[in-house]
């Protein structure tokens, strides 16, 4: 199932919808990854994908904090 409200909510709300169990972390995850497959051959934006070890991550169990599951981007600068 795919969550395809992503791009309705910033990372706050998206981590609140993890915590109340309205989505999966899985899920916001997957629409994160069809985005960047969207668009990044455009403008190359991600250079080092690190799908893999989020999904792991996310099977380990998600680490507390008020932004527990939501996806990000880190700029290198």
């Amino acid at each position: 199932m795919a969550f395809r409200d992503y791009e309705g909510y910033d990372m706050l709300g998206l981590a609140e919808l993890i915590a109340r169990r309205a989505v999966t972390a899985r899920e916001v995850l997957g629409e994160a990854i069809e985005r960047i497959e969207r668009w990044n051959p455009r403008i190359n934006a991600v250079v080092q994908r690190m799908d893999e070890q989020a999904r792991h991550q996310i099977d380990r169990g998600l680490p507390a904090g008020p932004l527990a599951g939501a996806p990000y981007l880190l700029k290198d600068l």
